[in-house]
């Protein structure tokens, strides 16, 4: 993790990186699920709608990251880190492919079914059923 003179420069770019990565990922996610950033939101079918949710669980891993980075950490906890990093990933991914409709914010579903109903009774609506 050191960079190529032996300093630590690649190991500070890379606690950067992560925990600007982490705080975007996740600070976009949770201003996405609380309905104060819904311009990027538009109901057609596309896995990349739920970009912002599916974000979140990919934050988390990179902030869990950086604290590893940071924090001297006895080999169990660091095999924890480990397993907790692969199931953030993972949830991200699956989450990105199919969103389930349980997870969904209240917001998304009233626009949904506005899209829907609108569509349904001959308007310019965007979901495609």
């Amino acid at each position: 993790m050191l960079g190529s003179h032996g300093n630590g420069d690649a190991l500070g770019t890379w606690l950067l990186l992560m925990f600007a990565a982490g705080i975007a990922c996740t600070g976009g996610g949770l201003l996405a699920v609380t309905g104060r950033w819904r311009s990027w939101y538009r109901p057609i079918e596309s896995p990349i709608r739920y970009a912002p949710l599916a974000g979140i669980p990919f934050g988390v891993g990179c902030l869990i990251e950086t604290a590893a980075t940071l924090l001297p950490l006895s080999v169990t906890i660091r095999q924890v880190v480990a397993i907790g990093l692969l199931v953030c990933l993972l949830a991200s991914a699956l989450l990105f492919l199919r969103f389930p409709a349980r997870l969904r914010p209240a917001w998304i579903r009233q626009v949904d079914a506005a899209a829907l109903s609108s569509n349904r009774t001959g308007g310019d609506g965007a979901v495609s059923r």
